[in-house]
């Protein structure tokens, strides 16, 4: 038989041959970009944290690899803020993102696109959570009133959370809030990561 059977390892190493060369570059950003994200993450946790500082001392051949990670990890911290907990890890990202970005003035635009975008984000969810339990306590008063036997008061409308369906039912409705806002946000992150900042 002059065909031999080839190992797993041998067909690796075939595939490998036939890919095209990593570029350098390409090569550095996979090794620097996850320091970066690891000073992302500190910044977002220590308030003390002096990320213009911390990049400074980062050789300038690794320093955009680095700035890129950071930017990834700040840019995933931004969502909409469903809690008041959100818009407090919106703020600290967003304060990272103007140090990253030099506070440039497109920066400095698009932060404040952000942060009317969240604080429009916040009135509509106020605004759609009051009109579903409005909507939700009527229709569970006239489910109680329509079952024989059950009295139409009694004290469920003042804990909602606690009939069945509501959480289904407010999950989807959020569901529907978040979809008309999240196309912005990641217009808005897009615009951020195209802003280039001289080294």
């Amino acid at each position: 038989m002059s065909d031999k059977i080839k190992t797993a390892w041998e067909k690796v190493l075939e595939k490998m041959q036939q890919m095209p060369p990593v570029a350098p570059g390409e090569l550095a950003r996979m090794e620097y970009m996850p320091q970066g994200h690891r000073l992302g993450a500190k910044f977002m946790q220590d308030k003390q944290l002096n990320l213009k500082q911390a990049l400074a001392e980062v050789s300038p051949e690794q320093r955009p690899y680095v700035a890129e990670g950071v930017q990834e990890a700040l840019l995933l911290q931004l969502a909409l803020p469903e809690r008041e907990e959100q818009m407090e890890v919106n703020r600290r990202a967003m304060e990272g993102l103007l140090i990253l970005k030099q506070g440039s003035p497109e920066m400095v635009t698009l932060l404040n696109e952000l942060e009317y975008l969240f604080n429009y984000y916040q009135q509509a969810l106020q605004q759609t959570r009051a009109g579903f339990e409005r909507e939700f306590a009527a229709r569970s008063r006239t489910m109680r009133r329509s079952v024989p036997g059950r009295q139409a008061g009694g004290g469920a409308e003042n804990k909602l959370e606690q009939i069945p369906g509501y959480f289904e039912e407010w999950s989807r409705v959020l569901g529907d809030l978040n979809s008309r806002f999240a196309g912005a946000l990641v217009e808005l992150k897009e615009k951020i990561k195209s802003i280039n900042v001289p080294d």
